[in-house]
């Protein structure tokens, strides 16, 4: 007796691990049909075929049925928004054939959602291709402190007084291409205000000694350059010669 018990104790511990293995493994086969079945529907719909009711997966009866419908009902109207699998459903007497037509619907649209994800997958890819070399090639056109060089005469306004660290910061890049520079100084009084601020900016003598870098007083430049009044620009501004004339400079 003590072992039938132990027999049907075991049993019953045992058999749900078996019921669940045997469901896992039907459920494997079963999902393995399904996917190849859905591999080949999608490969069946990714296909031209060579007749509207074979791309719809109809028959030429049902594509016969379903042009009729339109002729002589109402659908002829509202076909904008139904398709052929609901107006054919919306006239058929039979459930299973609705169930059918239903199903065919249901396989169309995640075949439609299927190819729409992965398009959206391969346009974020290019889109990210695309967007690297449109930047690319806009810092390349755009005027900015990184693509100035030695060959390149820049015109640099400031007001006078004491060069704040976003000034010095500013001039230290721009010094540090060798492009040549032309300083202006608006509002200076006097010399000694010029190169008070070229002090503060640390501009080099010597580079202001072989006419590398002038320091000069604003007296109208700014205007011939800048399409905005002084009032609204924040300083200072700089702006880079181009075969036509001035750009302003990305600082």
């Amino acid at each position: 007796m003590n072992r039938r018990l132990i027999t049907a104790a075991a049993f019953f511990l045992m058999g749900p691990a078996l019921f669940v293995h045997a469901s896992e493994k039907s459920t494997q086969q079963h999902s393995s049909v399904d996917q190849n079945e859905l591999n080949q529907f999608f490969r069946d719909y990714g296909e031209l075929k060579s007749t509207p009711w074979e791309n719809w997966k109809l028959t030429e009866n049902e594509w016969t049925r379903y042009t009729d419908i339109l002729e002589k009902t109402p659908f002829g109207i509202w076909q904008h928004t139904a398709t052929p699998y609901q107006i054919l459903a919306a006239y058929s007497k039979s459930v299973e054939e609705q169930r059918r037509y239903a199903r065919l619907e249901a396989m169309l649209d995640q075949w439609r959602e299927d190819n729409a994800l992965r398009f959206q997958q391969i346009y974020n890819d290019e889109r990210e291709v695309v967007f690297a070399r449109y930047s690319a090639l806009v810092r390349n056109l755009s005027p900015t402190i990184a693509n100035t060089g030695s060959g390149d005469s820049v015109a640099f306004f400031t007001h006078p007084g004491e060069c704040n660290p976003r000034c010095v910061a500013l001039m230290q890049r721009l010094l540090s291409t060798g492009a040549h520079l032309d300083i202006y100084v608006m509002g200076a009084k006097s010399e000694k205000d010029i190169f008070s601020w070229a002090e503060a900016a640390s501009v080099p003598v010597d580079r202001v000694r072989v006419g590398q870098i002038t320091l000069n007083f604003e007296k109208g430049q700014f205007k011939e350059l800048s399409a905005l009044p002084e009032m609204l620009v924040e300083m200072p501004i700089a702006y880079i010669r181009r075969s036509h004339g001035y750009e302003r400079l990305a600082l």
